[in-house]
């Protein structure tokens, strides 16, 4: 009598062979008892074993790989290869929709009787032949199924010797197939299709955590500026907060919290994986700017983001630190220049009898509200009209700095915001070497629009500044250089005439008048009396010598008027 499974305890019932009684009757006597070893626990693998699994995986294939047929080999590797691209360029979902023929142009096994499916041709089945073509067919079919049998004979011995029961159920398929085998059927491979994905990808995730960091940095910093320090600010949460727009005054007393003292770094980077089992590198200490891109541009060189940038007397750092270690030393210097220029503001003087028209219209404006302005300006990228501007570039309106071609360009767009009709010549057309190029550049900003009636422009010739005004109901190019020199008047002529007049299709119809009203008095001041002409020429304001005296207060001016077009006009750029 058997008792109930039920009344057995789990550990006595044994899945045993003498216990089936599919095999047949099960005596009387009851069941024999059969004791059997515990069953192993497998354990998560490491890097190690990782390593090893997938290095046999490899061999394995590599020894089929070896016993197949050259077409057969050759599409393989050439479909791992593509395969490979694709992975490694993120590209494997559009690589399976490409719909591209698989395996194209590969010849037919020569007998299928003699092939196993390992060496089956992967191409279409080609139409029979021609009968005029058979007692050819016949014989070249005859000699290469001596050959298919002989290489098929080799790859059975040796696949014998290593698995002799793959090998024995080989043989009896193809006993049992041998004659009764058609032509080769046509296989083709059909991918998945695009996987349908409920809720964010991978790509939004990270985009919406990086907002999440920032929220969070800017509500720390908001603490910051109240004097509420709760605790000690870390690395990477300051780089969060200049991951986007940032002022000064959102994001100083932040940076100046970061409690990581700076190093002088002077031995070589070099790149190196991670070992295993190391944790991610705790920054320390800030290398100084030149060490930290040296280090980012290692990296990049090596195409592998996931390295680390090792420096002998300090020490590894990945990518990610390296980037925001860069982002607050160039937040930093932005500080000083910001410190800069509201002191150059306290310290300007002007004569209010001096100011004529058309630059009176900030002359009501106090300093206070100036260094405000200042002090709130985006120091991250903005797009402007047709442009990408870093909100501390133009700081070099201020003291008596030459302008560089951003603050040119703003001081421009801002001209052709202000007043109706006015195109903008981008200043950077002069300094290409091909026509065509030149043509492209000039036009970029919208220069050769029908309903512009007057068109403005600059050009930096050997970093000097000169500027051009045309008026096409007049049909004259007013000139102006500060240094009123023949040879610049004749380049700015010459320039002129090759490009501009032609995107205005003005050719040979201009007449060049130069402005000899002013004269350049120091050997900064190019851009701002460029800028300052121009806007007289728009305005058709008078000339006054007393104009000479407010230099510091027409560069004062353009600050300000640059830093309200950009809050007006600009999208911010995350970067």
């Amino acid at each position: 009598m058997i008792p109930p499974m039920r009344s057995f305890p789990a550990r006595w019932i044994v899945h045993s062979s003498v216990n089936n009684i599919g095999d047949g009757e099960v005596l009387s006597g009851g069941m024999k008892q059969v004791t059997c070893p515990a069953l192993p626990k497998e354990k998560a693998l490491n890097s190690p074993d990782m390593y090893c699994k997938a290095k046999e995986v490899t061999d394995k294939i590599i020894d089929r790989m070896v016993l197949q047929s050259t077409p057969t080999y050759r599409v393989a590797l050439r479909w791992l290869e593509d395969f490979y691209t694709a992975l490694n360029t993120g590209c494997v979902v559009e690589y399976s929709s490409q719909g591209v023929p698989v395996f194209p142009g590969l010849s037919q096994m020569p007998s299928a009787t003699g092939a196993r499916l390992s060496q089956m041709s992967f191409a279409e089945v080609s139409p029979p032949p021609h009968h005029n073509d058979e007692l050819l067919t016949d014989v070249e079919d005859t000699a290469a199924q001596g050959k298919s049998d002989t290489v098929v004979k080799e790859c059975e011995e040796i696949e014998t010797k290593r698995t002799p029961n793959a090998a024995e159920t080989t043989q009896k398929d193809n006993s049992k197939a041998g004659p009764t085998l058609g032509p080769a059927q046509a296989v083709t491979w059909e991918f998945a299709d695009r996987p349908v994905i409920s809720g964010m990808t991978k790509a939004q995730r990270k985009q919406a955590q990086s907002k999440k960091d920032q929220e969070n940095a800017r509500a720390l910093a908001a603490k910051h500026r109240q004097g509420k320090k709760t605790r000690t600010v870390k690395l990477d949460e300051v780089a969060a907060l200049l991951d986007g727009p940032f002022s000064a005054f959102q994001a100083k007393d932040m940076v100046e919290a970061l409690e990581i003292p700076s190093v002088e770094l002077h031995g070589p980077v070099s790149v190196r994986p991670f070992n295993v089992g190391q944790e991610v590198p705790v920054v320390t200490k800030i290398p100084q700017l030149t060490k930290v891109i040296e280090g980012i541009e290692a990296i990049k060189a090596a195409e592998d983001i996931n390295l680390l940038a090792y420096w002998p007397d300090y020490g590894s750092a990945t990518l990610d630190q390296l980037d925001a270690m860069a982002s607050i030393i160039e937040a930093r210097n932005h500080f000083k220049l910001v410190a800069r220029t509201m002191k150059w503001i306290d310290d300007v003087e002007r004569q209010v009898e001096d100011i004529r028209y058309p630059f009176v219209d900030t002359s009501h404006i106090t300093k206070n509200h100036h260094k405000q302005c200042v002090y709130a300006l985006n120091l991250a990228v903005n797009r402007v009209p047709g442009e990408l501007v870093a909100g501390h570039q133009i700081l070099d309106m201020r003291e008596n700095l030459w302008l560089h071609t951003t603050s040119i360009l703003v001081s421009l767009l801002m001209l052709r915001d202000e007043y109706r009709n006015v195109g903008v010549v981008s200043p950077s057309y002069h300094g290409f070497a091909l026509p065509e190029q030149k043509k492209r550049v000039a036009k970029g900003l919208g220069a050769c629009n029908p309903q512009n009636q007057r068109v403005i422009g600059a050009m930096n010739l050997n970093l000097h500044w000169v500027a051009f005004l045309v008026d096409k109901k007049k049909i004259i190019c007013f000139m102006f250089d500060p240094l009123q020199s023949d040879a610049n008047y004749t380049t700015i002529e010459t320039s002129v005439r090759a490009v501009v007049e032609k995107i205005l299709g003005l050719e040979d119809m201009l007449h060049y008048e130069r402005i000899t009203w002013c004269t350049q008095q120091d050997s900064s001041s190019c851009g701002v009396w460029s800028i300052a002409i121009l806007e007289m020429l728009l305005s058709g304001a008078i000339w006054n010598d007393c104009v000479y005296n407010l230099v510091p207060y027409l560069r004062m001016r353009l600050l300000y008027k640059a830093i309200a077009f950009i809050e007006r006009e600009s999208v911010v750029i995350d970067v």
